[in-house]
């Protein structure tokens, strides 16, 4: 999952990278819920001139979401989803990031296609 923006002519990413565990409580109904855990990091890039500084901060993510596949074709679904994301960091300030919570969260609401 991620998540960008520019900040003052800066790029600002926040990303989560899981371990997935899917669970269909009925099967047929295509409703499914979903858990991961793994690692979150935080990068600002910017551009001055031919200049290019990155700052990384790395921490802990997990995440949660539900969905629900809708049968569009044979093998071919369609999925809206929403999916909350959490990070965790050592809470700081950092002289190229700025104040660094101790934690964020981040909902996405999604629509994809399942084939299979």
């Amino acid at each position: 999952m991620g998540w960008t923006v520019d900040d003052r002519g800066a790029t600002l990413s926040r990303t989560n990278v899981h371990f997935v565990a899917l669970l269909y409580p009925q099967v047929r109904s295509g409703l499914y819920l979903k858990a991961g855990v793994g690692g979150a990091e935080l990068t600002r890039r910017t551009t001055k001139g031919n200049t290019v500084t990155t700052t990384n901060k790395g921490g802990f993510g997990t995440g949660l979401g539900v969905g629900y596949e809708i049968q569009i074709g044979r093998n071919l679904y369609l999925v809206p989803a929403t999916d909350l994301a959490f990070q965790f960091f050592s809470e700081e300030t950092d002289p190229t990031l700025g104040h660094i919570p101790g934690s964020n969260t981040i909902v996405y609401f999604t629509l994809g296609l399942t084939w299979h």
